[in-house]
């Protein structure tokens, strides 16, 4: 299953195919926020498995599989902090 390499001017939600999730929605799915996977991918814990061009940026696209991994990485992570209450 591979992505689509093709560039998009309207935004990459009319482009995305069904499979694939961008790292918001991968993030909303896992209930993690967008900084968590992001950190994660740095550390090699899970590398997302496509990514797509659109315009100038690099957008990681993630797979069912890559939400399955996602899944069992947080129940082994520790909660981070609270947020405070404004």
């Amino acid at each position: 299953m591979k992505p689509p390499s093709q560039s998009a001017g309207n935004g990459i939600g009319s482009i995305t195919p069904e499979q694939w999730l961008t790292r918001s929605k991968a993030a909303h799915k896992v209930q993690r926020s967008v900084d968590t996977l992001k950190r994660w991918q740095r550390s090699g814990l899970c590398v997302p498995s496509g990514k797509m061009k659109v315009g100038k940026l690099e957008v990681w696209l993630y797979s069912e599989t890559d939400i399955e991994r996602l899944l069992e990485l947080a129940k082994t992570q520790k909660p981070g902090r609270k947020t405070k209450e404004v």
